[in-house]
């Protein structure tokens, strides 16, 4: 990752009449480089008024800058303080800067009930009553159908099978594990589901897309702050809740389960989206399977290296994340094929 940012950041600081503070007035360096970045370059500002976040997008054909912004500012006008605030951007330069937000990150052995509850919380913040959702442009892998559900999880089956994997234990995995599985679900849910039915506008929502908590940091006050909305729009409100429990970026324990279903009790899901609710587990679970060994392809190795962390660093726990999302996507079809 390179030291300094693209000198566009300079014009956005000035059009907020904000200039860096010298590296003598501060502990922090006035341009400090961050870790962490998937797709995307992250600098902390240290101006004289404190500290601002500079993000630069990856190029491709995503709207990953306007998309998070117009999420920001819609959030903003809910009057919600989880997130950041928008302060100044830059299409052309795909340079935005944002408020800089302290806390830290959960993991597996901190992560407990209640942040599970501020996080369905914030969904629910982001969807009052009198908004409508067709108002919003779609997600980034948003389902509006049952056979989307099952098209979105094929194409990305497909494009595994069709490119080289740099990691034969990869290979194996999706071979002798992924495909087995995925040939299962599609014959079950295909016969299971009104595939070609269309949602209801009642049955969608806003939704921040890769929800998880790899998205959120932990305030000193308990309370958390919500990251990462280049992919939001309306999407279907099961998806994103079964996206939310098969995250793998910090995996939610499997009693969560009963955790979201009581949320989505709370809403008014009616039994057979329960059941629907369930039979999404696996399916989802598995997506999350694909997207980890995706990384294993060249494309992701490249976005990887503009964010400043190649893939071959990550490698051994790269798989082991892998091995346990099979086994959960294992036991989520164990829990359908009760119900069935």
């Amino acid at each position: 990752m390179p030291v300094s940012p693209p000198l566009e950041y300079i014009s956005l600081l000035q059009a907020l009449s904000l200039e860096l503070a010298p590296s003598s007035q501060s502990e922090m360096p006035a341009i400090q480089a961050l870790k962490g970045g998937r797709n995307n370059r992250l600098w902390r500002l240290q101006t004289h008024t404190g500290p601002v976040l500079l993000k630069s997008y990856y190029p491709d054909h995503r709207p990953r800058l306007q998309t998070e912004w117009d999420f920001l500012q819609h959030a903003q006008g809910l009057g919600l303080k989880s997130v950041p605030r928008p302060l100044a951007c830059s299409v052309e330069a795909r340079l935005a800067v944002y408020s800089w937000e302290t806390g830290e990150p959960l993991s597996e052995t901190n992560l407990l009930q209640t942040h599970v509850q501020q996080y369905l919380g914030f969904l629910k913040l982001l969807n009052p009553p009198d908004q409508n959702p067709l108002n919003f442009a779609p997600a980034s892998d948003s389902c509006f159908s049952w056979s989307e559900h099952l098209l979105s999880l094929e194409k990305r089956v497909n494009r595994l099978s069709a490119a080289p994997f740099n990691a034969p234990e990869v290979t194996d995995l999706f071979r002798g594990e992924l495909l087995p599985i995925w040939q299962e679900l599609k014959e079950k849910l295909a016969s299971w589901l009104d595939a070609k039915q269309t949602f209801a506008a009642a049955d969608l929502w806003l939704s921040p897309s890769d929800v998880g908590f790899h998205n959120t940091l932990l305030r000193p006050n308990g309370k958390l702050v919500f990251l990462d909305f280049e992919y939001a729009g309306k999407d279907q409100r099961l998806k994103t809740h079964a996206d939310f429990l098969t995250s793998v970026g910090v995996p939610l324990p499997l009693a969560a389960l009963n955790w979201v279903e009581a949320d989505l009790r709370e809403q008014g899901a009616r039994l057979e989206q329960l059941l629907q609710f369930r039979q999404l587990l696996p399916l989802h679970q598995l997506k999350w399977c694909c997207i980890l060994m995706g990384l294993f392809s060249p494309t992701a190795a490249h976005r990887r290296d503009f964010a400043g962390s190649h893939a071959r660093l990550l490698r051994e726990a790269q798989i082991d994340r892998i091995r346990s999302a099979l086994a959960r996507t294992r036991h989520w079809q164990n829990l359908a094929h009760e119900l069935a």
